[in-house]
């Protein structure tokens, strides 16, 4: 039986998110179907397991090899410049890496509930900078947030920790620059997804596109802007 969760199609980390337990979906049931429903004015994703699977993943440290990240099963190398899918958004800077930035998110995340994914939230030095909630910026603030590298930003751990893992199966379109685009997708197996998240094919539906800004020395996403209408 499919589990449903209420998303926010403007935000970029949940679709990337979601996008993440399409994968896990994909590993776990080659061929199953997950994808997104419009219902009351509101978007829901549905996906054939719940995330309950995401506790024994969750529990492991990233290892880190010359080209690569493992956890557990898992190969992660997306945002490797020469050969991974999404470098553009290698987001982190300064002396923080790919390792660190996964380490900080699984281990703000095990206090918390998988099936909560879009719900809880913990303090960590360090975040993927997806998900617009929990960004901060110098104007904000009133001061750099370079001169305290010791604060904490409240974040959502699971949906960025996801969000990490959807990077590595889903292609993102655009730029910095000019904003970076995706699209939601009607239920189907990952390889029509993957394709339709892209904007391809009859399963593609709202598409939106997410600019940078910056919180420190880190790029973060804002929040996403419809760029076509639904068909």
């Amino acid at each position: 039986m499919a589990e449903r969760f209420m998303i926010d199609p403007a935000n970029p980390g949940e679709v990337l998110a979601c996008a993440g337990l399409a994968w896990l979906a994909d590993r776990a049931e080659p061929g199953a179907q997950s994808g997104f429903i419009e219902h009351g004015g509101r978007w829901y994703f549905e996906v054939p397991f719940a995330p309950e699977p995401l506790m024994e993943l969750t529990a492991n440290d990233p290892q880190a090899h010359d080209d690569h990240l493992a956890v557990g099963p898992l190969r992660l190398d997306w945002w490797q410049r020469d050969w991974g899918l999404n470098p553009a958004f290698k987001f982190w800077a300064g002396q923080q890496t790919a390792q660190s930035v996964l380490t900080n998110l699984l281990h703000a995340a095990r206090p918390g509930a998988p099936a909560d994914w879009l719900s809880f939230m913990a303090p960590t030095t360090g975040r993927l900078g997806v998900d617009p909630r929990g960004n901060w910026d110098s104007l904000s603030l009133g001061w750099s947030i370079n001169e305290h590298n010791k604060i904490k930003n409240l974040c959502r751990p699971y949906v960025e920790w996801l969000a990490f893992l959807g990077l590595q199966a889903f292609p993102v379109q655009g730029d910095r620059t000019n904003g970076l685009h995706y699209h939601l997708w009607r239920p189907a197996p990952l390889t029509i997804a993957v394709l339709a998240f892209a904007g391809a094919g009859r399963h593609a539906i709202a598409g939106y596109t997410a600019g940078a800004g910056k919180s420190g020395s880190n790029t973060y996403l804002k929040s996403g802007q419809p760029f076509r209408s639904e068909p």
